[in-house]
């Protein structure tokens, strides 16, 4: 189950690639009904594991030079691998630099982040996305930053955190 910060980091994410092609959410059916009430389409539903046999499970539903950027911390190496042989790009959108893998990619957008605030034993993406610069904010709110209201009223962002009262999703 995606947790709803998640999400909406992935919905912004897919909002700035939605000028390279048409952005696919893969969504266990736990996180669907979330996913619909905030206005995603395009869902594939997958199941909630991260294994070999899932991940083939996937490739009929994606071609060669796909991309498939996943948020989840069930993730492991072997599904990466999986898709990796089948010519499927891997991002993985991680915040947990300790429990790195190894995709194409690895998204963090904690600022001040480096390569070296990985674990030793991480293996190394071939790219690093890290810091500010990735931050994942959905329209508008990157112009609100730039042009913040003159009224003297301010924003109010929080990263993190949990509704379990499902308070956010209403």
């Amino acid at each position: 189950h995606i947790g709803l910060g998640h999400l909406v980091r992935c919905m912004a994410l897919a909002d700035r690639l939605s000028n390279y092609g048409q952005v696919h959410f893969l969504l266990s059916a736990s996180s669907a009904e979330a996913a619909l009430k905030l206005g995603v389409s395009h869902q594939l539903l997958v199941p909630e594991a991260f294994s070999f046999d899932t991940a083939r499970a996937l490739i009929p539903q994606l071609s060669p030079g796909d991309w498939v950027i996943i948020d989840h911390y069930g993730l492991n190496q072997a599904y990466l691998d999986v898709l990796k042989a089948a010519d499927i790009g891997t991002i993985q959108i991680n915040d947990l630099p300790d429990q790195a893998l190894a995709p194409f990619a690895i998204l963090n957008h904690c600022p001040n982040l480096t390569p070296r605030n990985f674990s030793p034993e991480t293996p190394k993406p071939t790219h690093w996305l890290l810091g500010l610069e990735w931050l994942l904010l959905r329209s508008p709110f990157p112009s609100l930053i730039a042009n913040p209201p003159e009224n003297g009223d301010g924003l109010f962002l929080c990263f993190g955190g949990t509704s379990s009262g499902g308070q956010l999703q209403k």
